[in-house]
């Protein structure tokens, strides 16, 4: 068995939750850039340790059958505890580390590890993922991918970057390949028809499949009998839709930054996608 130094505790969750100071105030536009700069910092500073461990790293089960490392737990720990320091009034909510709490105006989900199974593995997909989130919505996230060392970052009305440079999916021509669940195939290929696309089981992990859109590698993801939560989801799809791309929610009427069950798309594929979704709902859990 292996133990974890950083392993959070209720007594350090409460402690954390009684010494933010929370504020209603929204977050100026200086402020989200400077926030979400520190988080792309943050994770880039976690690249080599990452690396150095990939594919021979110890991990324990958690009680959903998902691997979890000590890393995933200090990434997020240390991330939680700069933040109480530099933004005390911007909480800090992860997977490994506690449920986010919507009382909040304006915090962060972060996804520490995103694709802890295809880290533990050794393949190269697995990221780190961050999305602040304002008054219910997603204003700024980010998507990094440290074994390419390739940062994505978007902040709400000002498009997304892949390192730097604006990413335009008008001007990206994708591969006819849609991400989907191996169990989907049959279904929706009925569904579809004679479209000319070919399917393709997604990586392990969320972030690498949202950044194959960006890249243009694939023209659309489902999003479909999700097993994960909004740090899963909610950075991926702002980074999409200030591409230029569309989110197309499959059990719910609109989309929110809690949505699990939708479609992310190149344009050029929304319209037959959302023709479409009627008909896709009745395969989802």
């Amino acid at each position: 068995a292996i133990s974890f130094a950083y392993r959070i505790t209720e007594g350090y969750n409460q402690t954390y939750m009684e010494n933010l100071s929370e504020t209603h105030e929204r977050l100026s536009d200086d402020e989200v850039e400077q926030q979400l700069s520190e988080v792309c910092n943050f994770f880039k500073e976690f690249r080599q340790e990452l690396l150095s461990i990939t594919g021979n790293v110890d991990f324990l089960t958690k009680d959903d059958g998902s691997p979890v490392t000590e890393l995933d737990v200090k990434v997020e720990t240390e991330l939680k505890e700069r933040f109480a320091v530099a933004y005390p009034h911007t909480a800090v909510f992860g997977e490994e580390t506690g449920r986010y709490n919507v009382d909040h105006h304006h915090f962060w989900l972060i996804d520490p590890i995103d694709g802890t199974k295809s880290f533990v593995e050794g393949e190269p997909v697995f990221t780190n993922m961050a999305a602040l989130i304002e008054n219910g919505e997603t204003r700024a996230s980010v998507i990094y991918n440290p074994v390419r060392d390739d940062t994505y970052t978007a902040i709400k009305g000002t498009g997304t970057y892949k390192n730097g440079v604006k990413v335009q999916l008008d001007s990206v021509n994708p591969e006819p390949v849609f991400l989907l669940k191996k169990e989907l195939f049959t279904d929706v290929r009925g569904v579809l028809g004679d479209v000319d696309v070919r399917f393709v089981n997604p990586p392990s992990g969320g972030g690498d499949g949202f950044t194959q859109i960006l890249d243009g590698i694939v023209a659309a993801r489902f999003q479909m009998h999700a097993s994960g939560s909004a740090h899963d989801y909610a950075p991926g799809a702002l980074l999409i839709y200030e591409a230029g791309g569309v989110i197309l929610p499959i059990k719910q009427d609109s989309y929110t930054f809690e949505t699990t069950s939708f479609i992310a798309t190149h344009s050029d594929y929304a319209e037959l996608l959302k023709g479409l979704v009627p008909r896709i709902r009745q395969f989802e859990f």
